[in-house]
Order: structure tokens, then C-alpha cells, then sequence
């Protein structure tokens, strides 16, 4: 039995280097995702710079209908208007991935399905997300980011573990973010489930490497090529349904694991105003930092290297 962590979703989404993705949601909600919540990260300054969702306003559409927050229908889906959408995204070049979210569809997903069935039916081969299905909770903000996110690693994460099967010629069992497991098959369909796979394993190892010397409460720390994940162990891990992942709201039951976009693959470079900066993207393992004799770009390895931290030889 092979049981798989992985940081292929994780690092896909802070690279920003998943599959183009478009957002379907109500009329008047096309906004949703780049108006997200009024809190301020720094409360006193004056000129905040918001992450940009993933999704370009080009790739969002709107669709007439509304559920109540009863789960009553309160306008009919405006299933003409569905059509002109989906023939829009037809025409759309490179459009591999759809998330779809309205509102209170986790108490009534009539509309979410039938916007999902019109899409596989004149759309073959499209991966379609639905929020009721990845995140049957209100606050319809979060909601969308989720499905969002498991839209925009989706083809990745199944292409990546087809090949892996094929290489491996068994079947495997892939790392949750809580910390169990579940199929390959379940990780290509809600691979937001994996965005902590990789990080869950790192956690999980520190409370046994705890445990080992008599230490209950710790706090783990685990860089890898693209990102560095930190959690604070009291016992045993914490989990939580609101975490983050980079600067976006992830609404999955999940390991208490906060990621930042820095490890040890992350590639300097120089900004237009000359200043110097780090990440996100990354190396990787091929072809790696620049002193692992492969790559000609300087990493944060390499600084350490410099500065004697690691050993040349």
C-alpha cells in the first residue's frame, strides 16, 4: 500500500501556475471574488495591495436566477442565458477548469446542478467544480474561494497523478490536509482537499519526533522548495475549517498549518524599482537551486550557501 503526500496542489496555487479557470455565479455577484472581505491585514496603512484572485475578470460570468437564503427559488434559472454563457466559454481560448458558486446552493443546489449539467453536456472533457459539493457551508465568499482554488489545481493535480500511477503501476492513496487519506480518484476530483497534503505529513512527523523525547508541545517548522509551513502543536496538531492558504481563505477541514510562499527553491530577483525580491516562483527539484550544479538561478539554498549555513561540498 503506497500512501502519497504531496505539495504538487500547494505549490501550483502559490505559484499561481494552475489551469486557466473560469467563475460562474449569480447576476450581480461577478464581483464576488475581488471584492472579498473588508478586513485589513495592516490596519494603519493607508494603500492596501490585494492579492488578485485567481480567476481574471474576463473568465467570470453571471447567470439569472436566485435561491433564497430559505432555499426557496426566487427567480427561475434563465436557462437561455445559460446557454449564451456556456457557448462564451466555448469560444474562450485555453479554458480548461469552471468553479461554480451561487448563492445558498448548500441549502438548495438546484441551480448549482443544472449549471454543472448544461456544462458537461455541451462542454466534454471540462473539469467542473460546484460549490456544493466542495464546501456545503454558508458565507458564500469563502465558498466561491474554495471552489475556486479546487478548480484551479484540478487538472494539474490529475494529470500529475496519472502519470504517477502509471509510473508506480499500483494504486494509491493520497495525504489529506487533515491528516488522513483518501483515493487517488477522490484527490483528482476535490484536489482542494490535498492543498496541505504535503505540510499534513510535516506535522504529523514533528508530534511523533515530539513525542519521541518527551515533548508534547511544539511548534513545527518545514521548508521545502517552494514554501514553508509552520504549526503549533499542543498535545496534538489542531484542526480547523478556516484556514488559509497564501493570502486566500480555505474553508476545509484541515491541519492548522499556516503556508507562506518562501522556501528553499524560492528564486531572487530584482523588482522595477531595483529592490530585491524572493518568490514565488520557485526552481523546484529540477533544475534546482543553482549550487546543486543545474540551474544558473540564485535560490535561497544558495544564500545559505554563501553565508557557509550549508556546506559547498
Amino acid at each position: 500500500q503506497l500512501i502519497h503526500g504531496t505539495t504538487v496542489a500547494t505549490n501550483c496555487m502559490l505559484q499561481r501556475s494552475g489551469a486557466r479557470t473560469a467563475f460562474i455565479t449569480n447576476s450581480g455577484f461577478g464581483d464576488l471574488l475581488h471584492i472579498g472581505r473588508q478586513n485589513r491585514p495592516k490596519l494603519y496603512e493607508l494603500q492596501i495591495s490585494k492579492t488578485p484572485p485567481l480567476v481574471a475578470k474576463r473568465d467570470i460570468m453571471e447567470v439569472e436566477g436566485r435561491i433564497s437564503p430559505e432555499g426557496e427559488v426566487l427567480q427561475t434559472l434563465n436557462e437561455s442565458h445559460l446557454a449564451s454563457v456556456v457557448a462564451s466559454l466555448k469560444k474562450a481560448p485555453g479554458i480548461e477548469s469552471v468553479a461554480i458558486c451561487t448563492l445558498h446552493s448548500y441549502l438548495n443546489p438546484s441551480h448549482e446542478k443544472r449549471i454543472s449539467e448544461k456544462l458537461k453536456q455541451l462542454f466534454p472533457g471540462l473539469h467542473v467544480s460546484v460549490s456544493h459539493e466542495i464546501m456545503p457551508r454558508f458565507r458564500e465568499y469563502e465558498r466561491a474561494v474554495t471552489t475556486v482554488l479546487n478548480a484551479y489545481v484540478q487538472p494539474v493535480m490529475k494529470r500529475y497523478l496519472n502519470q504517477l500511477e502509471e509510473r508506480v503501476k499500483q494504486s494509491l492513496f493520497i495525504f489529506r490536509s487533515d491528516g488522513g487519506a483518501m483515493s487517488s480518484k477522490e484527490a483528482e476530483e476535490r484536489p482542494v482537499h490535498t492543498l496541505l497534503s504535503g505540510p499534513a505529513g510535516g506535522v504529523l512527523g514533528a508530534q511523533i519526533t515530539g513525542l519521541s523525547v518527551g515533548e508534547k508541545s511544539l511548534i513545527s517548522f518545514d521548508m521545502g522548495g517552494t514554501s514553508t509551513d509552520v504549526s503549533l502543536i499542543q498535545g496534538s496538531p489542531a484542526l480547523t475549517q478556516e484556514g488559509t492558504i497564501g493570502d486566500f481563505p480555505l474553508s476545509v477541514t484541515g491541519l492548522n498549518i499556516h503556508t507562506v510562499g518562501a522556501g528553499g527553491g524560492s528564486i531572487a530577483w530584482i523588482d522595477r524599482g531595483n529592490a530585491l525580491q524572493v518568490g514565488p516562483q520557485s526552481a523546484g527539484a529540477v533544475p534546482g537551486p543553482a549550487c546543486y550544479g543545474q540551474g544558473e538561478v540564485a535560490t535561497v539554498t544558495d544564500a545559505h550557501m554563501v553565508l557557509g549555513h550549508l556546506p559547498p561540498e
